[in-house]
C-alpha cells in the first residue's frame, strides 16, 4: 500500500534533517581540523621566529641578561649551575617548540595526515657569558621513521685542548627507532657562510603537506657538505665500508 502525503512528507523533512546534521558535523570537523592547522603553522612560525634570534647570537659576547630576555619570550626551563658538580656543567636556558597534539592511551596524537616534530634550543651560560648555543629540529615522518637535525656552536677545546674546527658536518649514531641524524659542529671562528650553512633548517618540513623524508631535506646545505666531504668523512660507515644510511631518494 503506498504512503499517504504525510507520511511521504514527514519521510523526505526527516532526510533533509539527517542531510544537514552531516554537513553541519563536516563543517565542524573541517573548522577544528583548520584551527589545529592554523595552531600548528603558528608554532613553525614560532620556531622559524627563535632560530633567527639564535643566529645573532654570539659566544663569549652575548650576556646572560640578554639570553634571559630572549628566552623569557618562550616558555622555557632554566638548569641553574651547581656549584658541586665536578665537571662544571654551566647553567642552561632551554626552549621547545612543538605540534600541537593530544594524548590519547599515553600517545601523543596528531591532526589525520599530520606529523609530530620538535625544535629545541639549549643555551649554556658560563660566567655571564653565552658559552654554547645547541639548536635541533627533529620531524618523526608517517613510518615512524625520525629525521634528527642539529647545530652546535662552541668555543670549547677537545681533549687535547685545541680548539674545534670552524665548521664541520657529520652523521650521528640512531640508537632508538629507525632515523636520520644530521649534525652540524661550529666554532666562533666559522665564517659568515659556514654560519649561514649550519642554521639552515628547512622548517617547511614541519607544516607542508607533502612530508620530508630525508635529513637532506631538514638541512639541506649542510647535507650537501656531507656528501662532498673528501673521501666522505662524516658519513657513518658499516664495518665493509658502506655507508649507513641510503641517500638514493636525494639523488645521492
Amino acid at each position: 500500500m503506498d504512503s499517504g502525503p504525510g507520511e511521504r512528507a514527514n519521510k523526505t523533512r526527516h532526510r533533509k534533517l539527517v542531510a544537514l546534521v552531516a554537513v553541519a558535523v563536516c563543517a565542524i570537523i573541517g573548522l577544528l581540523y583548520l584551527a589545529g592547522y592554523a595552531l600548528e603553522w603558528h608554532r613553525a612560525l614560532v620556531a622559524r621566529r627563535l632560530l633567527g634570534e639564535l643566529k645573532r647570537l654570539q659566544v663569549g659576547k652575548t650576556t646572560e641578561a640578554q639570553i634571559r630576555k630572549l628566552s623569557a619570550q618562550y616558555a622555557r626551563r632554566y638548569s641553574p649551575q651547581n656549584p658541586q658538580n665536578p665537571i662544571g656543567e654551566p647553567a642552561s636556558y632551554q626552549v621547545l617548540v612543538e605540534n600541537p597534539f593530544i594524548v590519547i592511551a599515553d600517545s601523543a596524537r596528531t591532526l589525520p595526515g599530520r606529523r609530530s616534530w620538535g625544535f629545541v634550543v639549549d643555551l649554556k651560560v658560563d660566567r655571564g657569558y653565552l658559552s654554547e648555543i645547541y639548536g635541533s629540529m627533529v620531524v618523526f615522518r608517517s613510518d615512524g621513521f625520525v629525521l634528527s637535525s642539529s647545530v652546535n656552536l662552541t668555543g670549547r677545546t677537545n681533549l687535547l685542548g685545541v680548539p674545534e674546527e670552524p665548521y664541520y658536518v657529520s652523521e650521528g649514531i640512531i640508537t632508538g627507532p629507525p632515523g636520520e641524524d644530521l649534525n652540524v659542529r661550529l666554532s666562533p671562528s666559522a665564517t659568515a657562510e659556514e654560519r649561514k650553512k649550519g642554521f639552515d633548517f628547512n622548517f617547511s618540513c614541519l607544516t607542508a603537506f607533502r612530508e620530508c623524508r630525508h635529513v637532506c631535506e631538514t638541512m639541506p646545505s649542510a647535507w650537501r657538505d656531507l656528501t662532498s666531504q673528501p673521501n666522505l668523512a662524516g658519513r657513518l660507515r658499516w664495518k665493509d665500508g658502506r655507508p649507513v644510511n641510503d641517500y638514493s631518494e636525494c639523488g645521492q
